[in-house]
């Protein structure tokens, strides 16, 4: 099944052969794919990732749906809509307290919306020049990832990701693989050393094409603004270019909905809730409608839930 699956991910996404393989390679399990066959081929397809996501201060089982993909030929037939139903039951059974994905597109979240799914994420884009002039580096150096130990590496990162109260997690595997996809378009994590001390790390990948002034920082953690400025602007020196795009947490004024969840543990999610925040009003934990008690869990009003780097 595996080469049907990879060849109907080839005809669906624009991804390069080395992701292809890489993907393939390091996260596809058959025993996550749900498929719809039609006379022994392979026509519609998805994957359920398993991650973990760290909420009102506990880790609980989640599920990334990604991937999901039919035939040209074969699209409008409610395949789709099939196999997310499907989905949604396998998850339930295998105990994942809540599910998130992220659309392609901005007309897919009304889509996903069917199936009980709502915008739970939202990201800002923070725009910086190189003619900015960085604070006085002399605390600080900044270095390439390759020039440390890897597990030193992810330590630092994981120490970061899991001081946030609602965030999907990555593990060292994860986050080998995302710095493998980095390093083959061009890209590096770099981090800023105090006495030899990881205070900063920020993943970069330049635009295409080669020839653009531009340079797109996926992910950065810092201890303050101005070690986080400090790597921006290494970044940018290193590559050559003028401008860099800094995707991070959600601010009001430029927040943008990114990606989505839905709850399937309600009970265990609630409690959880409860315990963390004491809220006054509870009345919104009674909401039957699955997608708004989904937000009111996660805090979207407030834009406290974090996803990130999941290689869309």
């Amino acid at each position: 099944m595996k080469e049907q699956v990879m060849d109907l991910w080839k005809i669906s996404f624009g991804d390069s052969d080395d992701f292809t393989q890489l993907y393939f390679e390091r996260v596809y399990r058959e025993e996550n794919v749900l498929v719809i066959r039609e006379n022994g081929r392979v026509i519609s397809a998805l994957q359920i990732r398993p991650c973990e996501m760290s909420y009102c201060g506990t880790i609980l089982p989640a599920a990334y749906v990604c991937n999901v993909c039919t035939l040209p030929s074969e699209r409008g037939r409610g395949w789709m809509s099939q196999l997310m139903r499907q989905a949604i039951e396998v998850m339930h059974e295998r105990g994942y307290a809540i599910t998130t994905l992220i659309p392609a597109t901005e007309e897919l979240f009304g889509l996903y919306e069917r199936f009980g799914y709502a915008k739970a994420f939202d990201r800002s884009v923070e725009m910086h020049f190189s003619e900015e002039l960085p604070p006085d580096p002399s605390s600080c150096r900044i270095v390439s990832s390759r020039q440390l130990p890897p597990e030193t590496v992810y330590a630092y990162y994981n120490r970061k990701q899991r001081e946030h109260p609602c965030t999907i997690l990555h593990s060292a595997d994860d986050w080998d693989i995302l710095l493998q996809d980095c390093r083959m378009t061009g890209g590096d994590a770099w981090l800023a050393l105090w006495q030899d001390c990881p205070v900063g790390i920020a993943l970069a990948v330049p635009d295409v094409p080669d020839d653009s002034n531009m340079i797109y920082v996926k992910e950065i953690v810092c201890e303050d603004t101005d070690i986080r400025f400090m790597l921006v602007q290494h970044i940018m020196k290193q590559a050559g270019c003028n401008m860099a795009f800094v995707y991070c947490s959600p601010v009001r004024s430029t927040a943008r909905p990114y990606g989505m969840a839905r709850v399937l543990d309600r009970e265990r999610m609630t409690d959880l809730y409860l315990s963390y925040h004491r809220p006054e009003d509870t009345s919104p934990l009674q909401e039957t409608d699955i997608g708004r008690l989904t937000q009111t869990l996660l805090r979207y009003d407030r834009k406290e839930a974090r996803m990130n780097l999941m290689l869309d």
